[in-house]
């Protein structure tokens, strides 16, 4: 996958595709699953070849501040989501959405 910003235009690497994103921000989020029984080392090795660089042509995004920690914490995805809300408006088409987690309490994007 390879995540570009409004109005990039460039080449797409012949191994990726392309992934027109609204923000200048992306996060990378992902789950990998275990069953019980089975070996991690398969699923680890492919967890280390995940990377998020910055598209080569745009100017550097200020590095941005860590996620909270979700350990422990079994609602630890929308604390991490609202976190990462605060400095992305949520987009008219999602505004239904993001009203619906309002009423779990969770306040993003001035929703």
């Amino acid at each position: 996958m390879f995540c570009v910003p409004p109005g990039w235009n460039g080449a797409v690497p012949t191994d990726a595709t392309r992934l027109d994103v609204s923000t200048r921000t992306v996060w990378l989020w992902g789950r990998l699953r275990i069953a019980q029984g089975e070996p991690a080392e398969p699923v680890l090795a492919l967890q280390k070849k995940f990377t998020l660089e910055p598209v080569s042509g745009t100017a550097k995004s200020p590095e941005l501040p860590p996620l909270p920690s979700t350990a422990g914490d079994e609602l630890g995805f929308f604390k991490q989501l609202a976190f990462a809300l605060k400095s992305n408006a949520v987009k008219p088409p999602d505004a239904a959405l993001f009203g619906q987690f309002a009423r779990i309490g969770s306040h993003a994007g001035g929703i």
